[in-house]
């Protein structure tokens, strides 16, 4: 079988005429190996040691070959020979000394170099003298993929006619969100050239885009960017079927698609269901941060190119929707074939971090790499009666741990648990940072798994032997790079590999230790954390409400129906698909075998996923169980403190139960002990500011065992909340007396400018002063912005303040804008007098150079505008 399988892929090699240059890697120790030598690949990829590789192991070496081909030093494109190349020597894709071979390598920059006339895109003629070029730095052939590898991919799929269309002959949804779940919305893209496909190929991994016109639901985008995505999904797939694309609607200077700037379209490689991906998304979205996504129809020049995936962006319209801001730092662990170090720690040199984590935020100053550098490090090295307290103050320890445990119970096989990779970080403004699951084609099972057995040890299954904390990845001890064909003499004790187990039977596929990991440095994430008896404890509960609300397939049944009613025939008419309609149709309680591994269908996962986990003994102990929790009083004012009551149902009792509460959306919670009182556990919550919003919830802990329950069950994830209401205080003599919310015309600021404003009146007979109030357009966030120390308004007078935004100008601007289509303007009290609300005026909708002010009588209505002045009549 090894044989047999190897020969296959070298023919690849010498087909692709790359056996004509050897192809090295460097070890640790200098020594220079042939990469594809036959006893060293069987060495590295015969997980099970029974001298044979089985269709995981098969796999597993198919996709580290695929990415060898792509990021080789030395071959047909030396990296060391473009900007940002790796030097001569280090291994693929990662920087000098680096731990992540795979996925470092950074997009070939080429538009700077062919860009005549300086609009940042190439044009056809900029772009004919650049495809020269690339092909120059490559292989073309490389660059433009290969024939599908498995996993039921034929070129022979697919033998009927494309299916004809044009914009007039499908339903439109106007008024319809991009990720709606319950549409299948059809994307129309023209290309200008009959060779799209293979220009598009050839600017593979480069910063070239190529601009389309796109239409959707009616209207035209013009010259939007289209490059081919992915990397198997690109590599293991034919000219002509269908391939991954990213597009941007930026290029063409459009706003969005429906609020969204960039699309990405995915040929769902490797999952013939069509089903995990957004099955994934849909379950990790309630508990995580996740990618929204839904089917969408793609029709490329007149042709169906059947159904693609519409899956978000991880970018700044992401963190607007889950975390409403677009600040703070990102970072990506690409997929890695070989598996990435995991967040291990390697000092305080960050080419190491730099060659397997990407920093997307551009704008983000170098020193953001200090807080990557740091939670490594704590990982490390933080002693587990002290990993709560250092690793609050840079980690989001519970969004960490339902991270963790969505990642095993769906059994990522490309995330983090498989692979150290495949994942997401985002470091809030709080300075905490996030971490969140990308790219989940290859979950529920898709790669197998098994054996772990009920201890936590390692499975057997996915390539890897049953209880050993440091062979899950074909590289050396704690990330360094891979020792080809070397032995395991030089490794420490605990991390040489034991005797390898019995093989696995096929149900084994679903027996995945929820413990993976759970002492093995290999995943820091998990084993330092876990090593912490609250954080295991929690984690566990955390286990459990998945299980209980998700991984069930009478949950989940009627959500997989609703996606294949969706979906309707479109599959088996779709002429460029990876997979036969078979595979599709067994998608969901079947399981197809045409391919190098059985892929099992959703509801055989589940159903055999959740039956496992239901006997492991590390979730039998029985938790307490929270019956209610009641706060009052039910609106906080900011002169008190809320006490929070909670009762527990018959059953285990608890003997410790804590209240965690904290302000805004990104304040870390704060445990406080509750007190029995009763049949009830009582505690308060301080008192704060008007506007600030309150998260809380409880957790009740075991007397007798180390379980815990929390309520809501999803924790920080979805906790109870309440906003501090402010109160309303009258007699104060300075009013709103005039507004302007679109100025094209009427006056100009100090700056000469047109800006919003806003006119106070002072009423009484003396000046009064204004020094620590506050002006506000949100009820929500009544202390938006200060008056300056000093300033004041003389008795009987009006004064102007201009709402642009423009803090840092002369005079009076205040940091917000009005909104033309209508809202609320607030004055506000200082902080010792509570910030009551001394007075406020609400509009709607305005005209431009119309402003809005009180009469006479004290009501609102349009006037002809006159700042500094009494408000006319009419």
């Amino acid at each position: 079988m090894i044989r047999t399988s190897l020969r296959l892929f070298i023919l690849l090699f010498l087909f692709s005429g790359l056996l004509g240059q050897q192809t090295f890697a460097q070890n640790e120790r200098g020594r220079r190996e042939d990469l594809f030598d036959r006893e060293a690949m069987l060495k590295r990829f015969d997980a099970d040691g029974d001298g044979e590789l089985n269709d995981a192991e098969r796999e597993k070496m198919r996709d580290f070959i695929l990415n060898s081909l792509q990021e080789r030093p030395g071959g047909n494109r030396p990296e060391a020979n473009r900007p940002g190349g790796n030097p001569p020597g280090s291994p693929p894709g990662g920087a000098p000394g680096g731990r992540g071979a795979g996925p470092g390598r950074q997009d070939l920059k080429v538009v700077e170099k062919f860009d005549k006339d300086g609009d940042g895109k190439l044009n056809e003629e900029e772009r004919s003298k650049a495809r020269v070029y690339v092909k120059e730095q490559g292989s073309g052939s490389r660059r433009r993929g290969r024939r599908p590898g498995g996993g039921g991919e034929s070129s022979n799929l697919n033998t009927g006619k494309p299916e004809k269309l044009t914009p007039a002959d499908v339903k439109n949804y106007p008024d319809r969100p991009l990720y709606d779940a319950s549409i299948l919305r059809t994307i129309f893209i023209k290309f200008p050239g009959a060779d799209w496909e293979t220009e598009l190929a050839d600017f593979y991994r480069t910063d070239v885009e190529m601009p389309v016109d796109m239409t959707v639901d009616g209207k035209n985008y013009e010259g939007v960017g289209v490059q081919f995505r992915g990397n198997s999904s690109f590599f293991g797939v034919s000219a002509g079927q269908k391939r991954s694309f990213n597009i941007r609607m930026e290029y063409g200077d459009h706003d969005g698609l429906y609020g969204y700037k960039t699309l990405n379209l995915l040929n769902c490689h490797a999952d013939p269901s069509f089903l995990r991906h957004v099955l994934f998304d849909h379950i990790t979205g309630r508990y995580l941060p996740t990618s929204k996504s839904n089917y969408v129809k793609l029709v490329i020049n007149g042709e169906s190119w059947g159904i693609y995936l519409n899956i978000q962006q991880y970018n700044k319209d992401f963190l607007a929707d889950w975390y409403d801001t677009k600040g703070g730092v990102r970072w990506k662990v690409p997929a890695n074939p070989q598996r990435a170090p995991g967040l291990r720690y390697f000092g305080e040199n960050l080419d190491e971090y730099k060659s397997y984590i990407h920093l997307k935020t551009t704008e983000a100053p170098e020193s953001s790499w200090d807080s990557i550098v740091r939670l490594s490090k704590l990982l490390d090295e933080t002693p587990a009666d002290k990993v709560e307290e250092a690793l609050s103050k840079v980690l989001n320890i519970d969004r960490a741990l339902w991270f963790i445990a969505i990642d095993n119970l769906l059994m990522d096989g490309d995330g983090y648990l498989s692979r150290g990779s495949d994942f997401i970080m985002y470091q809030d403004p709080a300075g905490r940072i996030n971490l969140m699951p990308y790219d989940s084609n290859e979950t529920f099972g898709l790669h197998g798994g098994g054996g772990g057995g009920p201890g936590g040890g390692r499975r057997g299954g996915r390539g890897r032997r049953s209880g050993d904390a440091g062979s899950g990845r074909p590289s050396g001890p704690f990330g360094r790079p891979p020792r080809l064909g070397g032995d395991e003499s030089d490794r420490r004790p605990d991390e040489r590999r034991p005797s390898a187990p019995p093989p696995q039977a096929a149900s084994g596929r679903f027996t995945q230790s929820p413990l993976e990991f759970e002492n093995s440095r290999e995943r820091p994430l998990i084993s330092k954390l876990l090593s912490a008896p609250n954080l295991r404890a929690r984690y566990i509960a955390h286990v459990k409400t998945i299980l209980d609300e998700s991984l069930d397939w009478d949950a989940i049944g009627p959500v997989v129906a609703g996606y294949r009613k969706v979906l309707g025939n479109e599959i088996a008419k779709d002429t460029t698909k990876l997979y036969p309609t078979e595979a599709y149709e067994k998608g969901v309680d079947g399981e197809f075998s045409g391919g190098r591994r059985p892929v099992a269908g959703i509801k055989n996962f589940v159903t055999g996923r959740r039956a496992y986990l239901l006997k492991h003994p590390a979730l039998s102990e029985k938790a307490p169980v929270i019956s209610s929790v009641k706060a009052s009083p039910s609106e906080a004012s900011p002169s008190s403190k809320v006490k929070v009551s909670i009762r527990t149902g018959k059953g285990e009792k608890p003997g410790k139960v804590l209240l965690y509460h904290a302000t805004g959306k990104f304040g870390a919670f704060a445990a406080s002990e509750m007190k029995k009182n009763g049949p009830a556990w009582t505690g308060s919550i301080p008192a704060y500011p008007a506007g600030t919003l309150v998260r809380y919830y409880a957790e009740a802990r075991s007397a007798t065992n180390d379980a815990t329950v929390f309520e809501p069950r999803r924790a920080e994830g979805s906790p109870l909340s309440y906003r501090v209401q402010a109160i309303r205080r009258s007699g104060f003599p300075v009013r709103i007396s005039e507004l302007l919310a679109s100025n094209q015309k009427t006056n100009t600021d100090p700056q000469e400018e047109f800006e919003d404003w806003v006119e106070l009146y002072n009423s009484s007979s003396k000046a009064i002063d204004l020094s620590g109030l506050y002006l506000s357009d949100s009820l929500n966030n009544p202390r938006k912005w200060k008056f300056p120390e000093g300033t004041a308004i003389a008795a009987e007078s009006y004064l102007v303040i201009w709402l642009d935004g423009d803090t840092d100008d002369s005079g009076l601007h205040a940091s917000f804008r009005l909104a033309r289509d209508g809202e609320t303007l607030i004055l506000v009290d200082r902080d010792k007098g509570q910030n009551a609300i001394l007075d406020e005026l609400q509009f709607s909708a305005q005209e431009t150079d119309r402003s809005f002010g009180r009469g006479r009588d004290g009501k609102g209505r349009a006037l002809k505008p006159s700042p500094g002045k009494a408000n006319p009549a009419k």
